[in-house]
């Protein structure tokens, strides 16, 4: 259960709060505390908002924070979108339950000064910090009201998180905190892309970069289940000092090479890792995607080479997770282990993340465990995701 922490406001001049290094208050850095890869409209079916619009209505996106500070901000993203998107005004709050907020700490959300902010196509933005005091394992709210009609182009399609929409014309209600005016609920995350904390405790952000596996296909919502939240829970467990943050960057159906519908894993490095506030490691968990699509294992291993140098030049952490089974031809069963046996061997990763050895029948290789099948063959269960989260806890127990 999270704790019902009352948020309190914190005099600090915002000032000296904007930058994303120099100029913060000593021992203090931005890190990314939660996160939802974008993706453009042709990825999915968006129920609540008919015609993929959002017309005169408020949607409270609910994030779920991986680490806690006394100062917090959020980015917006219209990165896929062919006309701008004008938000009237925002408002973030400590979520209570549903879409009820806890009165106290509903604070409004200005860009540059401005209650409302319009991205423009392609673009992103990071709002002026709001001191609030959050806690890791609290649901922060983040209200969106949106004026007149703007096409929905950039979203994430499938959050395990629920959030909650008004209805079309419903008007301005991100100030309304008891949630009845809220009757939509969705897994739908339109625009809110990232939120950060001022943070004292942690050493920065860990990164997932994942398909299905790290997006949570098929688990129940509402319950933290994917393993990046169980192996958040067990970091934040650490000594101040020694906690970090985990920010989930899946997206399902992804691959690390083919630009299709759903933006390539290498595609969206730059901008969905490197551009975290506080990243300085990341976890790469893609490929199978592009093993069932027949790419060869000497191009897969390719990408991940690049996105280890452009890690490099960043100072950031690269752990590979190992391929797990799934149900291929013959040729792509002989590139998957190839693949798995390269990465375990190659002296270019921080660290392995061995899942194939996790999860697979140890009598058939090229199956899930029974304990661990979720029954489609292919994405684990409860019990599987349990063990992706202890096997990774372990992967990065030895780092300094």
């Amino acid at each position: 259960m999270r704790r019902a922490l009352v948020a309190a406001l914190l005099v600090f001049p915002l000032s000296i709060l904007s930058g994303c290094g120099s100029g913060l208050p000593a021992g203090t850095r931005w890190v990314a505390a939660w996160g939802a890869a974008m993706q453009g409209t042709a990825a999915g079916p968006h129920g609540p908002l008919p015609g993929d619009r959002a017309i005169d209505q408020t949607l409270r996106l609910i994030a779920p924070l991986t680490a806690g500070g006394d100062h917090v901000r959020v980015r917006l993203s219209n990165v896929y979108g062919a006309s701008g998107a004008r938000f009237q005004s925002i408002t973030v709050a400590v979520r209570s339950h549903g879409a009820a907020l806890m009165p106290a700490t509903v604070q409004p959300v200005t860009f540059q000064g401005s209650r409302s902010v319009t991205l423009a196509p392609g673009s992103e933005a990071t709002s002026d910090p709001v001191a609030l005091a959050l806690g890791a394992g609290q649901d922060l709210a983040v209200s969106l009201y949106v004026r007149g009609s703007s096409p929905v182009a950039t979203l994430h399609v499938s959050q395990p998180t629920t959030s909650y929409f008004t209805a079309p014309g419903a008007g301005d209600a991100t100030g309304d905190t008891g949630g009845q005016r809220f009757a939509r609920a969705s897994r739908l995350v339109p625009w809110l892309t990232a939120v950060d904390v001022l943070s004292r405790e942690e050493r920065g952000a860990l990164v997932a970069l994942g398909d299905s596996l790290t997006d949570g296909a098929g688990l129940p919502p509402d319950r933290d289940a994917r393993w990046t939240d169980q192996l958040a829970a067990r970091l934040q467990s650490l000594p101040s000092g020694r906690r970090e943050a985990v920010v989930n960057e899946g997206i399902a159906g992804d691959s690390l090479t083919l630009a299709h519908s759903i933006p390539s894993g290498a595609d969206r490095f730059a901008r969905d890792v490197l551009g975290q506030s506080g990243a300085n490691e990341v976890v790469l968990a893609l490929g199978i995607e592009d093993v069932a699509a027949g790419v060869s294992a000497a191009a897969i291993e390719q990408a991940m080479l690049a996105i280890v140098r452009q890690s490099r030049k960043d100072g950031v952490r690269v752990y590979a997770a190992t391929l797990v089974p799934a149900a291929l031809a013959a040729s792509e069963r002989q590139v998957r282990l190839a693949l798995n046996r390269w990465i375990r061997m190659s002296p270019s990763f921080d660290g392995v993340i061995d899942l194939d050895a996790a999860l697979r029948d140890p009598l058939h290789r090229e199956r899930l465990a029974p304990r661990y099948d979720s029954g489609d063959h292919v994405d684990p269960n409860a019990a599987g995701v349990r063990a992706i989260a202890r096997v990774a806890a372990a992967a990065l127990a030895g780092r300094g």
